[in-house]
């Protein structure tokens, strides 16, 4: 796959950890990664990059994610981006409020981290936005 096949992501996360993981895992599949640690910097991005994804860590308390999602799907120009979101396996609070506010898919943290590019892979094939379907690897590790 070359460069220009490959998705544009906008990551909105705090971790450097993960972002260094990330950028690795994106490279070597051919994806452009953008991050964005604070609100106005994810606004900054979604609105010059214009990402085909969005994933987001749904335990950054500065990016408030749950407007965040709330304001991307009322937003005409931005509402199909589809947006994955990621937080703690006992935080099933924070997955259920995330569903209800327009996110998409929402997985623990450590299979996110695990799987890395078999979600990236998912999200390759156009899908509508709420359309995304677990597959058993997912259902493992329930919130």
């Amino acid at each position: 796959m070359g460069e220009m096949d490959g998705l544009s992501i906008l990551f909105g996360l705090q971790d450097l950890w993960f972002r260094t993981k990330i950028v690795d895992t994106a490279a070597r599949l051919g994806d452009r990664a953008y991050f964005a640690s604070t609100k106005e910097e994810f606004w900054d991005r979604v609105h010059k990059v214009r990402p085909s994804l969005i994933i987001l860590d749904l335990g950054a308390p500065s990016l408030d994610p749950l407007l965040l999602i709330q304001a991307l799907k009322l937003d005409p120009t931005l509402q199909r981006i589809p947006i994955l979101g990621f937080v703690a396996h006992v935080n099933s609070e924070m997955r259920r409020h995330a569903l209800a506010s327009g996110c998409d898919e929402v997985v623990a943290r450590s299979a996110f981290s695990r799987r890395l590019p078999a979600f990236l892979e998912r999200y390759r094939t156009p899908a509508a936005p709420g359309s995304r379907v677990l597959g058993e690897a997912d259902r493992e590790e329930p919130l």
